[in-house]
């Protein structure tokens, strides 16, 4: 089977799916990133001048820590999202 234009139809086929894929790829690393910032977001909140509760020394640590790993892993995601 062929187009109008004469090229086999399992070809185009084949040309367009792989940048569907990739599309819903991307999509997915843009659902991961959002999470990723929102998390981040609610953290420094925790941090902020405006919290509710104080928190203690070491529970602060442990959040710092954590989010320096979320901001590294969202670094990374964004890296890759630009390849």
């Amino acid at each position: 089977m062929v187009n109008k234009l004469g090229f086999p139809l399992i070809l185009m086929r084949e040309k367009v799916e792989p940048d569907r894929v990739q599309t819903e790829f991307k999509m997915s690393q843009i659902d991961d990133i959002k999470s990723n910032a929102s998390d981040i977001a609610a953290g420094l909140r925790r941090l902020g001048p405006n919290r509710v509760v104080a928190l203690s020394v070491h529970v602060s640590k442990e959040l710092i820590a954590d989010l320096e790993e979320k901001i590294n892993k969202l670094v990374e995601q964004l890296d890759t999202l630009d390849a």
